[in-house]
């Protein structure tokens, strides 16, 4: 079992992944080389001396070419401090001229020429030198004189170093595998740890938590993943960002046409209703007359009512066609630059000829010229909306004020009539459809309610602001941008 887990925790951990590798590594490569150490180390060294001996040896020749005895001389000596291979050097009739560190003339003197032949013929035969000995000779050719350089090569292989390499192998092994594991134990450790610290970070942003930064520690491979990991921290973070933003956009946008199919639907069932009543009144009192029920007998009066029904009914159905229109992007894209002053003293001048306006007196003293980029239909049927209720819930013949001047970069617009004072938790409510103050239903004296209905649907997309409110006197509507 331990085995087991053991070896589930070192498939799962790259740490020991690499800590294995380089430990295997590293022995092999110890292993390799000691044993190419045993195999190759004695000859190469045989090879090494051997190769030294003799340039040495080429050198003394190459001192002779200066014609000066001395300078071999001073060659041989270095040979044999080099080599503590023994020289000598004869001439042709076989007399040793030289050999390094011996005194010459006593030992001359000592031995018969005759013997220093026989001893120079026959040196390679009267010592016994091991195996691996070998005598060379080279010529020296000094002032036109020919010398002979005669050397042996007493070289072993040193088989025996590769017993005691054996022999030492355990120790080595112990040695190198010891070595391998500390340097594969903080080589991993340093190579591991910038991983971890990207995978514990990596990890956080699969949570979609962006907020820990790597550091860079280096300009190498990793560095740059580091900082790599941290620039893509970034734009995924800006990303969600961006996203969130859509997303409440988009909820809005949801919630918002949720509202209008809601109020679609309402204003559906409101239009159901406001139209089904006149209908019935008209088809009932037409069906009465064609019988001539009394008191429907009456036809010249009960025409003129049910024609009054049939006008109400062509302004209701005109002004949902309004609201309609509403709902059209193409119609707020026509957008153009008018003179609000002139179209406001046009609507007045239309009301106030209208038989029923005559004793309603508007006071518009507007002294400067205001200019308005914006629908000019809409813009017109809100205005003419405004100045019609105005006259129409006005008290008596008290004046109707309307004011109109530039601020600052937009313009202001009020139309002030006196009239009761309508409760302020009714303000809002009167620009929702079919909303009226009067409760009875009564289309004359309550209207359709869908007068500030379409008012407010036409400002509030041509980003106009507006405002009911109640004044000691009276009531202001007031738009403005």
């Amino acid at each position: 079992m331990l085995a087991i887990k053991w070896m589930n925790k070192v498939k799962n951990k790259i740490s020991w992944k690499i800590f294995l590798v380089f430990v295997s590594i590293i022995l092999i490569f110890t292993t390799l080389v000691y044993a190419m150490l045993i195999l190759f180390l004695p000859q190469f060294y045989y090879n090494y001396k051997t190769n030294q001996i003799n340039d040495y040896a080429d050198e003394a020749v190459k001192a002779g070419e200066n014609g000066d005895l001395s300078n071999v001389e001073k060659a041989l000596d270095e040979f044999m401090d080099n080599t503590n291979i023994l020289p000598i050097l004869t001439d042709s009739s076989g007399r040793i001229i030289y050999i390094p560190n011996v005194n010459m003339s006593s030992l001359n003197t000592a031995m018969p020429t005759s013997v220093q032949g026989s001893e120079s013929e026959s040196g390679s035969t009267a010592t016994q030198y091991p195996e691996q000995s070998k005598t060379k000779n080279k010529s020296i050719l000094v002032d036109g004189q020919v010398y002979d350089l005669s050397y042996t090569i007493n070289v072993q292989k040193i088989n025996d170093i590769a017993n005691v390499l054996l022999q030492f192998a355990p120790y080595f092994v112990l040695f190198a595998f010891i070595l391998s594991l500390l340097t594969a134990y903080f080589f991993s450790r340093r190579m591991v740890r910038p991983l971890l610290r990207m995978n514990k970070v990596a990890a956080k942003m699969a949570k979609l938590n962006f907020t820990e930064v790597l550091p860079i520690m280096s300009q190498d491979e990793i560095g740059q993943l580091s900082g790599n990991l941290n620039e893509m921290a970034i734009n995924l973070e800006q990303t969600m960002l961006e996203l969130n933003e859509v997303n409440e956009k988009l909820q809005k946008e949801i919630e918002k046409e949720r509202q209008l199919e809601e109020m679609r639907k309402n204003f559906v069932t409101a239009i159901s209703h406001e139209l089904k009543s006149p209908l019935a009144a008209v088809m009932g009192q037409v069906e009465a007359m064609r019988y001539n029920v009394a008191p429907y007998d009456n036809h010249p009066k009960y025409l003129q009512e049910s024609y009054q029904i049939l006008e109400q009914m062509s302004k209701m159905i005109q002004e949902m066609l309004d609201v309609s229109k509403v709902e059209q992007t193409n119609h707020m894209g026509q957008q153009t630059m008018f003179s609000l002053t002139e179209m406001v003293e046009t609507i007045i001048n239309n009301k106030k000829t209208a038989p029923s306006r005559i004793d309603k007196k508007i006071i518009f003293e507007s002294k400067e010229e205001v200019k308005l980029t914006a629908n000019y239909a809409f813009t017109e049927k809100v205005i003419e909306n405004i100045i019609e209720n105005a006259f129409d819930y006005s008290i008596g013949d008290y004046e109707i004020i309307i004011d109109l001047h530039n601020r600052g970069e937009g313009f202001y617009f009020s139309v002030h009539n006196k009239s009761a004072r309508i409760p302020e938790e009714e303000l809002g409510k009167l620009f929702e459809p079919f909303y009226r103050l009067e409760k009875s239903g009564n289309k004359k004296t309550g209207g359709t309610g869908l007068g500030l209905f379409i008012i407010a649907k036409f400002l509030n997309i041509q980003a106009i602001q507006y405002k009911l409110i109640n004044e000691n006197d009276g009531v202001t509507f007031q738009m403005w941008r």
